[in-house]
């Protein structure tokens, strides 16, 4: 329900990144970290570093594995190099990778999980997504596990092991973890948010078919427990009917309340920059309905209020 409501679920965008890094870069390909990578990691909103050093080479394979677990900031600063040159040139191969997928909602201004303003996605985009990155084995064989060892060649070329640990497993205090119906098997969660659209999350279950499902949540807010939502979600599964809960509607700035309102970012027209029209009036018309509005007629002389009605035409 509302699968097609705006949010900016700030660290559920580094799912499309590592979708698109998944396509754009070869497995096997040998990257050697550079200080330019170390800066530009450093340089995300709130860094998250899983210990690269310059001059370590490591696999592609390797840095993807270590994404999909931890999204790091160090590792997808690495991953943006190889997979595009640049952060604006990832940032445009993820907007492209979200229209080859048709999601209408998905707008990407940064690679890494922080809230951008403008930057926004939906519940739908975010399942189909996930479902593409299940076409992956990579992906599907690893996302649920809750540490993986992987080898990094350093410059003196020895070899070092970093333990990888599932960072979602370590947000329990913070998003708790959903109980699942009997006779489901709880897989992994997924969680992000912001101060904008509130907290989202995916629950990933296998059910008793050896199939798996997804529950997706957005929009939730912050005085509300996550996973308590989400278990109330996933008993749909179960037959009961989850009930939209109230919207905390945001009283902030202009552009703020202007995103909220009508789900796109905010435009600005001017005398140089009008707004888009209607090339002729049967143009117009097309998008043009009557409607009967009921009114009051007064009699001036008398003051009586009689009940009527008037018809107008709206866009």
């Amino acid at each position: 329900k509302n699968s097609t409501m705006l949010t900016s679920s700030s660290e559920m965008s580094e799912w499309l990144f590592l979708l698109c890094a998944m396509r754009n870069a070869e497995p096997a390909e040998e990257v050697t970290i550079t200080k330019a990578m170390l800066d530009h990691a450093k340089r995300a909103k709130y860094p998250v570093l899983i210990g690269l050093k310059e001059k370590d080479t490591v696999s592609v394979e390797n840095l993807l594995l270590m994404f999909m677990l931890t999204r790091a900031d160090d590792v997808r600063a690495a991953l943006a190099t190889v997979m595009a040159g640049t952060e604006k040139k990832a940032v445009e191969q993820m907007n492209q990778l979200a229209g080859d997928l048709r999601l209408k909602d998905t707008k990407i201004k940064a690679t890494d999980g922080g809230y951008v303003s403008g930057q926004h996605t939906n519940a739908y985009d975010l399942y189909v997504i996930l479902r593409e990155l299940f076409t992956h084995d990579l992906f599907s064989e690893n996302y649920a596990k809750s540490l993986v060892t992987v080898k990094v060649t350093q410059e003196n070329g020895t070899e070092r092991t970093i333990r990888v640990k599932n960072a979602e497993r370590s947000y329990s205090h913070l998003y708790g973890t959903p109980t699942v119906p009997e006779g489901y098997r709880f897989l992994a969660r997924m969680s992000g948010g912001c101060a904008l659209s509130g907290l989202s999350q995916v629950v990933l279950t296998e059910g008793p078919d050896q199939q798996i499902y997804m529950g997706i949540l957005t929009g939730i807010p912050f005085e509300k427990d996550v996973a308590v939502e989400s278990e109330r979600l996933l008993r749909v599964m179960e037959g009961e009917t989850y009930f939209d809960q109230e919207q905390v509607i945001p009283f902030g700035d202009d552009e703020t309340r202007y995103e909220y309102l009508l789900g796109t970012e905010v435009v600005y027209y001017t005398v140089d920059n009008k707004a888009p029209g209607y090339a002729n009036n049967a143009e117009a018309e097309r998008y043009m309905m009557e409607i009967t509005v009921p009114v009051w007629h007064l009699n001036d002389n008398t003051g009586v209020r009689t009940p009527s009605s008037m018809k107008m035409k709206i866009n």
